[in-house]
């Protein structure tokens, strides 16, 4: 699910909220798509999603079993395979994403609404924010 969520929406003391993330089970292996590479603009990201080519926009990280990710509000991000992640956010409710399903339910959505959730999401990102995995 490559996700993010709204620079400090519902948060007054906090212009772009902080989001964490806890992988508490995560494979050898595993990674996450945290930020953007330096080079993408919004058009070189929107075309991303629908050519199913995450790792042409996004920064992959590795994870391991126990660590401490933090992600700002406005950053794309999405936890891989061999990752079992607790994901901590302030309350909020809002929520954009790229995926061709509802979040809530996994029915799938038309071309429109995911059109109209890329424009959201797209709307919400925020370019800077590069987090950095660090050891456990």
């Amino acid at each position: 699910m490559t996700h993010t969520h709204r620079p400090g929406a519902g948060h007054r003391t906090a212009p772009a909220a902080c989001r964490s993330a806890i992988s508490w089970e995560a494979a050898p292996d595993a990674t996450a798509l945290v930020g953007v590479e330096p080079v993408v603009d919004r058009d070189r990201l929107h075309r991303a999603p629908a050519a199913h080519d995450f790792d042409a926009v996004l920064r992959r990280l590795p994870v391991r079993a126990g660590q401490t990710l933090y992600v700002p509000g406005g950053t794309l991000h999405s936890f891989g395979p061999g990752t079992l992640v607790h994901e901590i956010e302030q309350t909020s409710g809002i929520q954009q994403h790229a995926m061709r399903h509802r979040i809530e339910d996994g029915s799938p959505i038309t071309d429109q609404e995911r059109h109209t959730n890329l424009e959201r999401l797209l709307d919400e990102w925020r370019p800077e924010p590069r987090p950095t995995s660090s050891p456990v």
